[in-house]
Formats: structure tokens, C-alpha cells, sequence
């Protein structure tokens, strides 16, 4: 039996509906001796993965699954993991369908909200991001570039050309991989659908969410984005029914990986967009979010539409423990969680505008859509106007202003990590662009307060504490019978994580401060 390999970072891909599995091998490996291993299982080598060490796509004959292939690899001590290529799909609720003629501002309640009727509710008061105080402040900027890794982008819309982004290392039309990132004339982004350099939107979700980001439109004519300037860059995994595969993720992430670390004409970029979920915990994707980590770019997740608690049944990637990573709920006109949305008060960090969403869609047309997807490019869009007004900020601190900078709402309050809305400008210190004083602190670990664990386990813990762009000092964690538990700030976020052991049966209960306490049991 043979199996297939095709390297992720090549056009040339088989796209039958045979199933595909994902392997990393462990450092150290030469490629000389991968290629042996699969020689060994009668399987073709494949190039790998460069800039998420040494991952390999595995196209599977009809003849063999995807549990019995993982099985195969994982037997072997040179794989670090094998894992499925999980199915993705995105999945809006969707709304009206309009003409330019029929976009009105007031119709942009998340932008700013006067009480006007939108959708089913009429709207309260104030309950938007504060838009026309943030562009008093700045408008946004061509030089920040945002990814939107989705079904693509329609980049001849009239409100989107004007700030999509131009690949100043590729020259348009002359069927050439100028940049040599093994994709010809990707002038706006890539296509990992058919593998090549047109990211043209034929679904219209990823249009939409671009639309949110950065649609330069004037009052009455078209639609605004978060940003009025600003370069998207667009990569399309998903396909026109807003289905795909993680494999085909994972290319646009380190599509955008490339993008930022190379040493000619480097892009500026500082976020990625990601309105989609699906699949099981994936190690893989695990590596590629902390590249984009390493290069100092967030990753926008949202949350999902299930109306699930992400404590307790995991949404990813939104879901994975990474300080790069904002998970996004969505809120409505009246400043509620929207019905449908996920949370979590251990893993969403906030909340956003995503109900009754009006932006732009394929053609030179309009949509509103309903959704998580719909909140979190909300966030993207205030990261690009935070980087705007402030060039120096990285990706730490415009994490840490996004987080704080919101309103508080009661109903976020133990919905989500801050238990806030985004708020991009406010008066009195408050708002991520003119944040003075305002604190986030929460517990993201353990996600209960009452632990049960053996002897000799480990019990993780991990606090954020964070004040505007910055950190507060490290908190302590008292623990009953006079000990003490060291919380240490690796990444210099204001993430603050700690590991007890437990060494003897008993009943501990651990104090880290303002009435947070977690009760541990110890087993024999």
C-alpha cells in the first residue's frame, strides 16, 4: 500500500475527499531520516512545513482511515504527533442581502448606537464601540496590515480596494513566484483552496469580515470598517459552502508567518482574523499560532455559535492557552450576549459587537450577518487602530489594551475573562486607545474552584493581571498550613502562572487575593 504526501507549502495538491492526516517529527530529525521513515511504511517523502518545524500533510489512499494511519505514525519514536486534518466550516446566521442604494449608516449600530432600531431590538443608547471618538483620535493606517484567513476576500468591492493589501514583492499578472514563497502572483494573499495566488471570495464570510476590519465607506455611502485605512491581506482555505480543512489553515498561517519574518520587504502585520472553528485539540495548529506568537502577531478567535460555556466544552482554536490568542463572544444592539453566542469566564476574553452586522459582501454588494465571526473582527479592527495611533505598541501591549480598554457589562459579568465589551475610545481614562487606569484581573486556571486531583499531581494555575498596555505587579497565592505558591510571568504579559504538587492527601485551600479562592482535595 502507498501512502501520498504533499508538502503543505507547495501549489501542487491532490483534492480528492480521501482523508489526510498531520505529523511533526522531533527535532533533530534530518530530513534525510524522515524520508526514511517513510520509505519504511511505503510512503512517499514530502518537503515540509518551513516555518512550523518539520509538519508534513499526508494525503491517505481509500483503503486505509485517518485513526488507523495515526496509529501508524505515532508507534514510531521519531514523531513528535500524529493527528486527523479536521474538517473547519464557518457558519453565520444570515440576514438581508442590500444594494448600496439601501446602506444606511444608522444601520451600523456597532460603530455608534443612538437607540435605533436594528434587526429584532430596538437598540440602547451607547452600546456600540465608540467609533466616531476613536477616528477624532485616528482613522487607521495603509502600513498596518491584518490577515483574514477565511473564504477569502471579494477585493474589488468599492468599499474594500482601497485598503487591501498589495504584496510589494510579487509583480502582478507575470506568472512568476517573485517572493519565491511558492505561490505565483499573490498580490492580495493566497488561495490554499486551489492553491494559488488569488484569495478571491466566492462565499462572501470572509468579505464580511474584511468588510468590518476596514471598509473605507462614507456616511450614507457603503459601509465603514473599525478602520478607514488600513491593508488586509486576505489567505482562502474555505471554500464556497464554508467548508475546509486544517491543513489548508495551517498554510495560510504560515503564509502570513513568511510574510512577517522575511528579510526583504517584510510586512508589517500584527493580527490575524480567524471567525472560524471546528476540529479536535490539534497540536499542530498549536505550533502554528505560537510561530505567529514568536513573530509578535495576534491571533482573533471566535469563540462559536453554540451557545455553549467554553469552560466546559472546548471551541477551538479559541480555546487554546495562548497569550497571542483573544477569544471573542458577541454581543447585541442592547448590550446583551447574543443568543447564540459562546463564553466562558475562563476562556473569552471579551466581548464584541456581532449581532445584526452590516458590512460588505461578493459583487458590490451588501449583508448582514449574525455571529462570533462577526464580533471578532472587531477586535482585529481595534488592534489595526491601536497600532495606527501607536507604531511602538506590540503585540502584548495591544492585547492588553483591548482587554482593559472595554465597558463593563453585567451581562459579561462570569460570561466572559474581563467581563467586558470592547470600547475603543472613551473620556475619564477609559477605552483602549485612551486607557488610563483601567484593570483587568481574572483567573483562567483552574476554570473551577473546586479541584480533585491524586498525590504527586500537578495543580496549574494562571492569573491575568493587567492595567491598560502594562502589567500589575505579580500576585501571590497564600495556601492554608503556611505555604506559598510562586506565580511567574514568562512572557512579560501580565499572564501569571503557577504549578503545585500535591505531596500529601488533605484539603488545601489556596487565597491568591480579592475573595478568589480555590478549594483543592488531595487523594491518596
Amino acid at each position: 500500500m502507498m501512502l501520498v504526501i504533499s508538502s503543505l507549502s507547495l501549489p501542487a495538491f491532490s483534492h480528492s475527499n480521501t482523508e489526510r492526516i498531520i505529523v511533526r517529527f522531533k527535532q533533530g530529525i534530518t530530513p534525510f531520516a524522515s524520508d526514511e521513515i517513510h520509505r519504511n511504511l511505503g510512503i512517499k517523502s514530502a518537503k515540509k512545513l518551513s516555518n512550523i518545524n518539520s509538519i508534513e500533510v499526508l494525503e491517505l489512499p481509500s483503503d486505509i482511515s485517518a485513526q488507523n494511519a495515526v496509529k501508524l505514525y505515532k508507534m514510531n519514536p521519531n514523531i513528535l504527533y500524529a493527528e486527523p486534518d479536521y474538517h473547519i466550516r464557518v457558519d453565520p446566521v444570515e440576514g438581508a442581502t442590500l444594494t448600496r442604494s439601501e446602506v444606511q449608516y444608522a444601520k451600523q449600530w456597532a460603530l455608534q448606537n443612538d437607540g435605533q432600531k436594528v434587526g429584532k431590538y430596538v437598540g440602547i443608547q451607547d452600546a456600540d464601540i465608540n467609533a466616531p471618538e476613536s477616528w477624532e483620535l485616528t482613522k487607521g493606517d495603509k502600513d498596518v496590515v491584518v490577515g483574514v484567513i477565511d473564504t477569502g476576500i471579494f477585493y474589488t468591492h468599492p468599499n474594500l480596494k482601497d485598503n487591501i493589501w498589495v504584496n510589494p514583492g510579487e509583480i502582478a499578472g507575470n506568472g512568476i513566484d517573485d517572493d519565491n514563497n511558492g505561490f505565483k502572483d499573490d498580490i492580495h494573499g493566497i488561495n490554499t483552496v486551489e492553491r494559488s495566488g488569488d484569495p478571491l471570495d466566492d462565499n462572501g464570510h470572509g468579505t464580511h469580515c474584511a468588510g468590518v476590519i476596514g471598509a473605507s465607506g462614507k456616511a450614507d455611502d457603503g459601509t465603514f470598517g473599525v478602520n478607514q485605512k488600513i491593508s488586509i491581506a486576505g489567505c482562502k482555505f474555505l471554500d464556497g459552502d464554508g467548508g475546509g480543512r486544517m491543513s489548508d489553515a495551517l498554510i495560510c498561517l504560515d503564509y502570513f508567518a513568511k510574510l512577517k519574518a522575511r528579510k526583504k520587504d517584510p510586512v508589517n502585520l500584527v493580527a490575524v482574523n480567524a471567525s472560524w472553528g471546528g476540529g479536535r485539540y490539534s497540536e499542530a495548529m498549536l505550533d502554528a499560532i505560537k510561530k505567529l506568537r514568536d513573530l509578535g502577531v495576534l491571533f482573533i478567535a471566535a469563540s462559536g455559535n453554540d451557545r455553549e460555556n467554553n469552560d466546559e466544552v472546548d471551541s477551538y482554536p479559541a480555546d487554546y492557552k495562548l497569550d497571542n490568542i483573544i477569544s471573542v463572544a458577541a454581543t447585541n444592539n442592547k448590550d446583551e450576549l447574543a443568543y447564540f453566542s459562546n463564553y466562558g469566564k475562563h476562556t473569552v476574553h471579551v466581548g464584541a459587537p456581532g449581532m445584526d452586522i452590516l458590512s460588505t459582501y461578493l459583487d458590490d454588494q451588501y449583508k448582514i450577518f449574525s455571529g462570533t465571526s462577526m464580533a471578532t473582527p472587531y477586535v482585529t479592527g481595534l488592534v489595526g487602530l491601536l497600532k495606527s495611533k501607536d507604531p511602538s505598541l506590540d503585540w502584548k501591549q495591544l492585547r492588553n489594551l483591548v482587554l482593559t480598554g472595554g465597558t463593563p457589562l453585567d451581562s459579561l459579568k462570569d460570561k466572559t475573562i474581563t467581563g467586558r465589551r470592547i470600547r475603543s475610545a472613551d473620556s475619564h481614562g477609559i477605552g483602549s486607545l485612551t486607557c488610563v487606569n483601567q484593570r483587568a484581573r481574572a483567573r483562567i486556571l483552574p476554570a473551577s474552584d473546586k479541584v480533585s486531583v491524586k498525590v504527586g499531581e500537578n495543580v496549574d494555575f494562571f492569573v491575568i493581571d493587567i492595567k491598560c498596555a502594562g502589567v500589575e505587579s505579580k500576585p501571590s497565592m497564600a495556601v492554608n498550613m503556611g505555604r506559598t505558591v510562586e506565580f511567574v510571568d514568562r512572557q512579560g504579559t501580565g499572564n501569571y502562572s503557577a504549578v503545585w504538587t500535591a505531596d500529601a492527601p488533605g484539603s488545601y485551600t489556596f487565597d491568591l487575593g480579592a475573595g478568589d479562592k480555590v478549594d483543592v482535595e488531595v487523594r491518596d
